[in-house]
């Protein structure tokens, strides 16, 4: 290689390396302007779930009410008769909490019943 295509290939590097550190610095400002836009994205998301879990646990309690009121009516559950319908019951069992949704009971059975709202949709578990 002669000194004169040396020089040229520095020369052409030299340039390669200018346009890949343009590029670069692009990169980086568009980098943290793609960081600001996801730092929002997970705001609004933080906000939407915190939303969407304050629905949820409305429609929770409307099933356990929509639930209870039936039941309140009939006082029948699997066609065993009771006397009297409680909601929401806590009872620490062990160091733990216990909470049933809904407790029916007469002078030899107990129904407990957890109530639970998915998506739409009720659903009573017996």
């Amino acid at each position: 290689m002669t000194d004169q295509e040396l020089k040229d290939l520095v020369a052409g590097l030299a340039v390669v390396q200018a346009k890949t550190d343009e590029a670069m610095k692009k990169t980086d400002e568009a980098m943290k302007i793609t960081d600001v836009q996801m730092a929002r994205t997970d705001k609004k998301f933080a906000n939407m779930l915190e939303m969407m879990t304050g629905i949820s646990t409305s429609q929770g309690l409307v099933s356990e009410e929509f639930f209870y009121n039936c039941l309140a009516d009939t006082l029948t559950v699997a066609g065993i008769k009771y006397d009297t319908i409680d909601k929401n019951i806590k009872q620490k069992v062990n160091g733990k909490w216990l909470e049933v949704d809904l407790l029916l009971e007469n002078g030899s059975n107990i129904a407990l019943i957890e109530v639970k709202y998915r998506g739409g949709f009720y659903e009573a578990i017996f």
